[in-house]
C-alpha cells in the first residue's frame, strides 16, 4: 500500500481514533487504564455490585418495574442505586403496573375483598383499592323491585358491554353479528328487607304480589305499611333472586363470559304464564339494544325448573317453521326434528350437565329403570361395574343419593356404564342380558355426553352423535315409556338435541365460514358466575338482593378475568368435567381445553 492510501487505512484509523481519546475504552484490560481510570472503574463496579446485593437481599418488591422506570429516565447504575435505596426505605414507591398484574391484584380484591387488598398494597407494594376501583369496568346492576321493566334491563345491558364495546366491533367487522344465549337461572336469598339507595324502593320482596302494596321509602310509615303487608300475608318475601345473562357464542374470550342483566325477587308462586311475561320483557329489552350491541339472540337456556319450562314452551313453540324462513331450506329433510319455533324462530335450550345430573340420579334410585325390555336396578349395575374389576370404593362413592348436584359423579358413573362390554364370558343367562341392556344404556349415554366433551370430533360428527342419541331414546321411550325415562326429562333431552340443530344451523346460514362450539349452549356459564360468589361468601351463607346486586358485579369482572387468563383458573371440581379424544381418553392438564378461548 502507497503513501496515499494509509489515510484511508482502517487499522490506522482506529490506532489514531485512539489516541486522540482522552481516556481508554471502558472494556479495555485493566492493564491500559491509568491511575485515576481504575479508580473510578472501581468505583463504579462498587455501585453495581451493591445494587445487585441490595436486589438479591428481597427489601424491595416490584425490582423489575423500579429497573425498567430507570432505564425509560436514562438513568446509570449510580442513579438505580440512589433510587433502589429510597425504596429500601419507603421513600419511593414504583407505580408501573403492567396489565397482568393489575388483573391478578383485581381478581384476588373481587374474591377477598378491600381488606385483603389494603393488606397486600402494604406489604407487597400491589396497587391499592383506589387504584382498583378506578381501573374495574363492571358497574353495578339496577335490580328489578317490581316487576323488571325494559328500560331497567337496557340500562343494565348497556352499563355491561360498555367497557367491551372496541371488541364487539372487531367481532362484527368479521362475523357481521354477534350470536348469544339468553340464560336464565335462581340463586336462594336472605329474606330480609333492605332498602336500595339507587332506586328509593325496598328489596327482597317477591314480583308476583308487589301491586299490593307500595314499596318507595319517603318515611317511616312506609316502612310500617309494608310490614304490616308481610304480616298478613299479603306480599311475600323472596326466597330467590331470578337471574337473566347474555353469553356471546364466539371464541373471543372477552365476550364469551355470562353479563348478567336482570336481578328480580322471586318466591316461588309464579306461574309459566307469568313468568313467559319476565322472559318477554329480558327479549324486548336486548333486541331493541341490536343496533348498538350487535347481539343475536339464538335460543333461551335453563335448567329443567318446572314453571321456567312451561313459559319456554309457550313462548318458543308458537307455530311451524316457516317456509320463508333462512334455514327452513336447511331442516326441512330431517324427518323426525321437531320444527315448532317462535315468530322469530328463536328455539328454548336445556343445559346438558343438567341432564347428565338427573339422568344419573334416575339410574341410582331403587326402582330402576327399564332398558330394552329389562329392568336394571342399582344392584345389577354394582354386580356388572364389578364384574369389569372397578374398585369397590369407586363404585360406592358414585352411588351416593345424597350427592345429587355433583356433575363430575354423574360424569364417571355414566363413563363407566357405557365402557362396559357388550358381553361377558359368564354363563348366567340372566347376567349376560343385563350385560347388554347396560350395554344399549351405555351407548345412550355416551352419545348424549360424549360430543360435549371430545376436543377431537367436527360439528358435524358431533351432530351424528345426537342424531344416535336421539333415535335411541326414541326407540327406548318407545318401548318402556316413563318407565325407561320420565316424560320431563325425556322432553328436555330432546328439546336440546333440537336446539343444537338450530343454533348450528343459524351460525351456518349467518356467517357460512365461521365457527361454532356446542360447549357454550346452556347454562353453565352462570352457574360457573354461582360458584364464583360462592368462593367471595362462603358456602354456607346467602346473601339479600342489595348484596347480590351489588357482587354480581365482582362475579362477572372476576369471571371476564379468568376467561382471559384461563391458565390461572381451576374450576370446582363439582363442576370440572375431562376433555377427552376420540378414544374415551382423558386430556390430564390443568387446560381447560372445552372451551373455545383455549
Amino acid at each position: 500500500m502507497n503513501c496515499c492510501g494509509l489515510s484511508r487505512n482502517k487499522s490506522l484509523q482506529g490506532i489514531i481514533r485512539r489516541l486522540n481519546e482522552k481516556e481508554a475504552h471502558i472494556n479495555l484490560p485493566f492493564a491500559y487504564h491509568g491511575i485515576n481510570r481504575l479508580l473510578s472503574l472501581l468505583k463504579h463496579k462498587s455501585q453495581q455490585i451493591k445494587l445487585h446485593r441490595h436486589q438479591a437481599s428481597g427489601q424491595v418488591h416490584w425490582v423489575d418495574h423500579l429497573i425498567a422506570m430507570c432505564l425509560r429516565q436514562n438513568k446509570g447504575s449510580r442513579g438505580m442505586f440512589t433510587v433502589y435505596i429510597e425504596a429500601a426505605k419507603g421513600v419511593y414507591h414504583p407505580k408501573s403496573f403492567i396489565e397482568e398484574e393489575d388483573m391478578k391484584v383485581i381478581l384476588l380484591w373481587q374474591l377477598a375483598g378491600n381488606r385483603v387488598a389494603e393488606i397486600n398494597h402494604q406489604a407487597s407494594g400491589l396497587p391499592s383499592v383506589s387504584y382498583l376501583h378506578s381501573r374495574s369496568t363492571v358497574p353495578p346492576l339496577i335490580p328489578s323491585s317490581h316487576q323488571p321493566t325494559t328500560n331497567e334491563v337496557q340500562i343494565n345491558l348497556d352499563e355491561s358491554v360498555h367497557s367491551i364495546l372496541k371488541v364487539l366491533k372487531e367481532v362484527v367487522q368479521s362475523a357481521g353479528v354477534i350470536h348469544t344465549v339468553l340464560m336464565f337461572d335462581e340463586i336462594a336469598t336472605e329474606k330480609q328487607i333492605c332498602w336500595d339507595p339507587k332506586t328509593n324502593n325496598f328489596l327482597e320482596l317477591c314480583r308476583e304480589y308487589l301491586h299490593r302494596t307500595s314499596i318507595e321509602f319517603v318515611n317511616e310509615d312506609d316502612v310500617k305499611e309494608l310490614y304490616r303487608s308481610l304480616d298478613n300475608n299479603e306480599v311475600h318475601y323472596a326466597s330467590e333472586a331470578t337471574i337473566a345473562a347474555l353469553r356471546a357464542l364466539c371464541k373471543n374470550n372477552q365476550l364469551y363470559p355470562a353479563r348478567a342483566v336482570m336481578v328480580s325477587g322471586d318466591c316461588k308462586q309464579e306461574t309459566g304464564d307469568e313468568h313467559a311475561v319476565i322472559i318477554q320483557t329480558v327479549l324486548d329489552s336486548v333486541n331493541k339494544l341490536q343496533e348498538k350491541t350487535k347481539f343475536c339472540i339464538m335460543s333461551i337456556a335453563s335448567d329443567g325448573e318446572a314453571h321456567r319450562s312451561a313459559a319456554l314452551v309457550h313462548l318458543t313453540f308458537k307455530k311451524i317453521l316457516s317456509n320463508t324462513s333462512p334455514i327452513h331450506r336447511q331442516l326441512k329433510f330431517l324427518t323426525f326434528l321437531n320444527l315448532h319455533v317462535r315468530d322469530d324462530d328463536l328455539t328454548c335450550d336445556k343445559d346438558f350437565k343438567h341432564i347428565c345430573k338427573r339422568l344419573r340420579n334416575l339410574i341410582i334410585r331403587e326402582c330402576g329403570i327399564s332398558v330394552n325390555h329389562h329392568h336394571i336396578t342399582p344392584n345389577i349395575i354394582i354386580a356388572q361395574l364389578k364384574h369389569e374389576g372397578l374398585a369397590a370404593d369407586h363404585i360406592l362413592s358414585m352411588f351416593k343419593p345424597d350427592d345429587k348436584q355433583d356433575v363430575k359423579l354423574a360424569y364417571d358413573m355414566l363413563k363407566d356404564i357405557w365402557s362396559l362390554p357388550h358381553s361377558t364370558g359368564s354363563l348366567n343367562h340372566g347376567f349376560l342380558e343385563n350385560c347388554e341392556a347396560l350395554w344399549v344404556l351405555g351407548k345412550f349415554a355416551f352419545h348424549l355426553v360424549f360430543p360435549y366433551l371430545c376436543v377431537d370430533l367436527s360439528l358435524s360428527e358431533q351432530i351424528k352423535h345426537r342424531s344416535a342419541a336421539t333415535h335411541l331414546s326414541l326407540a327406548l321411550y318407545k318401548q318402556a315409556g316413563k318407565e325407561f325415562l320420565p316424560m320431563n326429562l325425556y322432553i328436555d333431552i330432546m328439546i336440546m338435541i333440537k336446539n343444537i340443530v338450530f343454533c348450528i344451523t343459524k351460525a351456518k346460514v349467518d356467517n357460512p365460514n365461521g365457527e361454532f362450539w356446542i360447549i357454550l349452549l346452556g347454562t353453565d356459564h352462570l352457574e360457573e358466575l354461582f360458584g364464583i360468589l360462592r368462593t367471595m361468601v362462603g358456602n354456607d351463607a346467602n346473601l339479600d338482593m342489595l348484596q347480590l346486586v351489588s357482587w354480581l358485579a365482582g362475579m362477572t369482572e372476576v369471571s371476564n378475568i379468568l376467561a382471559k387468563y384461563p391458565e390461572w383458573d381451576r374450576k370446582p371440581c363439582c363442576l370440572n368435567l375431562p376433555a377427552l379424544t376420540c378414544e374415551s381418553k382423558e386430556i390430564l392438564d390443568s387446560t381447560d381445553h372445552l372451551k373455545p378461548g383455549s
